[in-house]
């Protein structure tokens, strides 16, 4: 069954979660994750992932280029209590 979140952003954050606790298994993926109003790109390699957003529908940085932000489990659960 299908989960369905009220935004994008919502939907990243669970997304996120989910991939630095439980990884996936080496794989190494790209996913686009939009609303009506904003979209993201998400990144993901094993428990690792680094997203952006999207701004006025033109990506213009890569996570190679140093635009996206990296994250681990540890740096995820500490900015989650920041926030």
């Amino acid at each position: 069954m299908q989960k369905i979140y009220p935004d994008a952003k919502s939907a990243l954050d669970r997304i996120t979660w989910r991939i630095a606790r439980h990884g996936q298994g080496g794989r190494h993926d790209s996913f686009l994750i939009a609303d009506a109003k904003h979209a993201w790109l998400l990144e993901t390699a094993g428990r690792f992932w680094a997203a952006c957003w999207i701004r006025n529908g033109i990506v213009t940085a890569y996570s190679a280029a140093g635009g996206m932000r990296l994250d681990t489990p540890r740096t995820a659960a500490r900015r989650s209590r920041t926030s």
